[in-house]
């Protein structure tokens, strides 16, 4: 059986590491034939390998609390919007 080098990155995009797969073998959503370009290319944009940093725990969870308080924001903006509506109608 014949077998071809694959490059693996996770669910956010960061590289995994290189494997084998059987040569008839299609790809599968994480896995690219694009090799990084140096050791420091870390993050596949769905075309290239490129440097990224990667964030820590506290970066990802800051970066998750931005967007919860947007979405609770647009949230808020669409009941004030409901309710002038609901005001104006009466």
């Amino acid at each position: 059986m014949n077998f071809k080098m694959v490059y693996e990155f996770d669910a956010q995009h960061y590289f995994v590491g290189p494997t084998m797969i059987p040569i008839d073998r299609d790809l599968s959503a994480t896995q690219t034939e694009v090799a990084p370009n140096s050791e420091k290319d870390n993050y596949w944009t769905g075309t290239a390998w490129i440097h990224r940093e990667k964030p820590t725990t506290e970066q990802q969870l800051a970066m998750q609390q931005e967007i919860a308080i947007s979405q609770l924001r647009q949230l808020i903006m669409n009941q004030q919007q409901q309710i002038m509506q609901l005001k104006g109608s009466n």
